[in-house]
């Protein structure tokens, strides 16, 4: 029998359970990115919210398979690990693989990783809370507000405040480099590990 049969419970979580769960994370981008390039313009709160929540999804989902992937249990459960794995944080586990693996990440996507965590520990159930009458800034505001400072030097420029802006080409492009500088590093750990270790 070899070595991986042997391996148990940790190579059928790391080879078959996480292998779903990567699955899982590139539908959830693949969402995100769809909806953000059917969107027209930054209006409707109902479009961003379906953008940024398969985002922050995705991207968290694909953190927590590389940290996993990263991490040796020798096939002992570690509850505080498990534990850990709740948070929903992107910036969290940012920070957590780095202790594994140096990702440099620039100024764009360190904004995008703090916006997709505000929004999903703030902003997603923001407009269940009655305070929410009095309050305007939701994920319409912190995406214009984001995609102002990615584009500032380019040929298409942002007003922050304003949300009819059209979707141009060109956000589309700059704000899909920026979700790929995020997720291709994750991605590149994943593979290389499973390539080392027999995964498939």
């Amino acid at each position: 029998m070899s070595d991986q049969l042997n391996m148990g419970q940790e190579f059928i979580w790391k080879n078959f359970h996480l292998g779903t769960e990567l699955e899982i994370a590139g539908n959830f981008i693949y969402d995100a990115m769809y909806a953000f390039d059917q969107m027209k313009h930054f209006y409707f709160e109902a479009e961003i919210f379906d953008c940024l929540y398969h985002l922050s999804v995705g991207i968290e989902r694909l953190q927590k398979i590389t940290l996993i992937l990263l991490t040796s249990f020798n096939n002992n459960v570690d509850l505080e690990f498990e534990k850990k794995l709740v948070s929903h944080s992107s910036q969290h586990f940012h920070q957590r693989i780095s202790s594994f693996r140096k990702i440099q990440l620039g100024k764009n996507e360190n904004k995008l990783l703090t916006l997709l965590t505000k929004f999903y520990d703030k902003n997603r159930y923001g407009r269940f809370n009655f305070r929410s009458s009095n309050k305007a800034e939701y994920e319409k505001y912190d995406l214009i507000h984001f995609l102002s400072h990615i584009m500032k030097g380019s040929d298409f420029e942002i007003d922050p405040s304003d949300v009819i802006t059209i979707n141009d080409e060109l956000i589309k492009v700059k704000f899909g480099d920026t979700v790929k500088k995020i997720v291709i590093p994750y991605y590149n750990i994943i593979e290389e590990i499973c390539r080392k270790q027999n995964f498939y």
